[in-house]
């Protein structure tokens, strides 16, 4: 059993600059989708929507790790990796089926642009 004091213990509190360096970044995308709707009774409806995504991710890594240290040893107790996959270039598959239902049916002539 290990027994640390206080003042041993690392804590990497670059975390957080590092997720908001990762996070903080544009990624563009381009959906390509087609949607039906159809109505099933007076105020219900379904809704299918299909197609795909192209998107663009920079290569890179995020590594974090907690850390327990004394003078004999140092014990990793919480790491996390993530990387991104060898192509800049990602593509995604949809399929998106759905019900909503309406309260009350809209009727543009009630609403008047002043």
């Amino acid at each position: 059993m290990i027994s640390l004091k206080k003042e041993d213990i690392i804590f990497d509190t670059s975390f957080d600059e590092k997720l908001n360096d990762t996070f903080g970044h544009f990624y563009p995308s381009i959906p390509l989708l087609i949607e039906h709707k159809m109505q099933i009774a007076k105020n219900t409806y379904f809704n299918f929507e299909t197609g795909f995504s192209i998107f663009y991710i920079d290569n890179g890594y995020i590594y974090t790790g907690y850390e327990f240290a004394n003078d004999e040893q140092i014990r990793e107790v919480f790491g996390i990796y993530a990387d991104t996959q060898d192509n800049t270039i990602q593509a995604s598959f949809i399929i998106s089926p759905g019900f909503y239902f309406t309260k009350k049916i809209f009727t543009p002539s009630k609403f008047k642009i002043q």
